[in-house]
């Protein structure tokens, strides 16, 4: 099994919703008063990590560099939304902004890995 195999195998794609939903819960984590997250993980999951996921709701089979193009430019537009809709609407900052990204996140990795996670039974 070459390289190529392995990256491109269902179970490889399987691992990276997994330890991106996992990174997601953890972001959410370090919401809480007692957790901190490194700025230069924050950048790299606000850069990576929404557009991923939502990336994933479409299921298409995109090219390696149109996909990493797709999911950074959807993670900025979402960042930049809604910073600009907090900003519009809540500007004294009593809504917090960093939870709404994550939960989103969270929420688009869990009903992409569904279909993964099914066991497939065979009818007689």
């Amino acid at each position: 099994m070459g390289v190529g195999e392995i990256l491109n195998s269902r179970e490889a794609g399987l691992i990276v919703n997994v330890v991106a939903l996992l990174f997601s819960l953890g972001m959410l984590a370090s919401l809480l008063p007692g957790v901190h997250m490194p700025a230069l993980v924050q950048i790299a999951y606000y850069l990576i990590v929404p557009g991923y996921g939502l990336l994933r709701l479409v299921d298409h089979p995109f090219g390696r560099i149109d996909e990493m193009a797709l999911v950074v430019a959807i993670s900025l537009g979402l960042l930049v939304g809604f910073v600009a809709l907090f900003q519009t609407f809540y500007p004294t900052g009593r809504f917090n902004q960093s939870l709404v990204i994550p939960v989103i996140a969270v929420i688009a990795l869990a009903i992409s890995l569904r279909p993964a996670l099914r066991v497939k039974t065979q009818s007689p």
